[in-house]
């Protein structure tokens, strides 16, 4: 048995060793835990859809991937989904299993947070810095303040002006500062956000991991292209607007 087992042995721990890396047989390049509001609904809108393939993404790329959901609700077709392809789904309300008993817990296996809307990060990001010395992903899905005031017909510019757009801006500032690296799907808010927190580090990336061969035919370059279909689902506020 020892012969024949010689190369995998060493690589096992201990009984009752380092459990929470065990149970996973934690993949070599770390544990990323993503949070976002609900388990991903990948097939009803892009911000979930963007959140489930970069989770499957760290996955190809070897790590253990973990899903938070903020709203408590596991959704079973969704959190199902996620769990088959071995990604461990935790709602925030469960039993024994709330954020912060859960990072005070494993936050030292972490090696990577990924945290979306300010709302959630401002809860979660003191939890994390004070019991993880992992580091902090965050992704905007987009700029909320600015958003704010749009639907306001205000400009963020204006803060001081207007409460709760001056609310909505100081907290996804702290959330934006408080991370090592900043995801936006839009380049114009990363120019933005360089320009508001010079220090920060700030990647464009796209919304949808697009592959060729799934369309089954070649995609025409943009200038050869003709007309527009806007696809977007109403529980998005700005996507009502946009109709």
């Amino acid at each position: 048995f020892i012969e024949k087992w010689s190369l995998a042995l060493p690589q096992q721990r201990a009984p009752g060793a380092d459990v929470f890396l065990a149970r996973d047989r934690a993949r070599p390049n770390g544990v990323v835990v993503f949070i976002d509001n609900q388990v991903p609904k990948f097939d009803t809108n892009a911000g979930d859809l963007t959140i489930y393939e970069y989770m499957v993404l760290f996955k190809e790329l070897g790590f253990t991937v973990k899903y938070f959901a903020h709203n408590g609700y596991l959704m079973p077709k969704y959190s199902e989904a996620l769990q088959s392809i071995g990604i461990e789904v935790v709602a925030f309300h469960e039993a024994r299993n709330t954020f912060e008993e859960w990072v005070r817990a494993n936050g030292g296996h972490v090696s990577h947070f990924w945290v979306a809307r300010p709302e959630i990060a401002s809860f979660c990001l003191p939890l994390i810095r004070e019991h993880s010395a992992a580091r902090i992903m965050y992704y905007t899905h987009d700029l909320h303040f600015v958003r704010r005031a749009q639907e306001l017909g205000a400009d963020w510019n204006d803060a001081a002006n207007h409460p709760l757009i001056a609310s909505a801006q100081r907290e996804e500032l702290a959330a934006l500062a408080a991370a090592e690296v900043i995801f936006s799907a839009s380049e114009d808010e990363t120019v933005l956000i360089e320009k508001m927190i010079p220090d920060a580090v700030v990647r464009t990336i796209p919304i949808k991991l697009y592959d060729e061969k799934e369309w089954g035919v070649e995609i025409a370059p943009f200038e050869e292209r003709d007309g527009l279909l806007f696809l977007g689902g109403f529980a998005h506020s700005p996507n009502v607007d946009a109709m």
